[in-house]
């Protein structure tokens, strides 16, 4: 192997490190509901991350909490299948729970859905374990939705904007003017990406 080659692999070696530094990380939404008969008896429980980019590889999401000024970090999922699914097979297959029906036809502006695991319920942050808490009782039929992004943070809260390498991060919320519909944006760099849901009871 000439020298001229072996220049050339080190050059495209140090540009696809450099475009993968660079690269906007997919963020979106997660889906923590309950599903039931339609008549209170829990059925299952699932945790669905819809996502603004269909991904390509098994990818770790930390979601956020709007608390004012400050974000409550809850780390961490993990989407390991990279088969997006179909909401309509989703809202055939729980039918009988119509709020969950509901809720779920009500995200705007995210294109993938995927099924999304505790990345580890042992090592969780401190939101993490109490949200999981719940899945032990059957009795519990609490929603949970969070923005996330594909990042996996190791704080229990960060003040907003913040910085991560080099991403510059923000995440705004709002909620409409009769408190149905939650609005967020995340910007990452100049990146921003707008979407919504049905506002949950509090």
């Amino acid at each position: 192997m000439n020298k001229k080659y072996i220049l050339i692999l080190f050059l495209l070696w140090i540009v696809a490190c450099g475009t993968r530094a660079d690269e906007v990380p997919a963020v979106g939404l997660w889906e923590k509901l309950a599903v039931t008969d339609g008549r209170f008896h829990l059925v299952a429980r699932r945790n669905y991350i819809f996502t603004n980019k269909k991904l390509t590889e098994k990818t770790i999401f930390t979601g956020f909490r709007d608390l004012g000024g400050e974000q409550d970090v809850v780390c961490c999922l993990v989407v390991k299948s990279l088969v997006p699914l179909n909401l309509q097979d989703i809202l055939k297959k729980y039918g009988a729970d119509s709020d969950f029906v509901e809720h779920m036809k009500s995200v705007k502006g995210l294109d993938f859905i995927y099924e999304a695991d505790p990345f580890s319920k042992k090592d969780g942050n401190d939101a993490f374990k109490t949200i999981f808490e719940a899945d032990d009782n059957p009795q519990d039929l609490s929603p949970y939705t969070a923005p996330v992004i594909a990042i996996k943070l190791d704080k229990n809260s960060v003040k907003i904007p913040f910085r991560m390498g080099e991403k510059n991060i923000n995440i705004k919320t709002k909620y409409s003017k009769n408190g149905d519909v939650v609005t967020y944006e995340i910007g990452i760099n100049k990146e921003k990406t707008l979407f919504s849901e049905g506002a949950l009871p509090h």
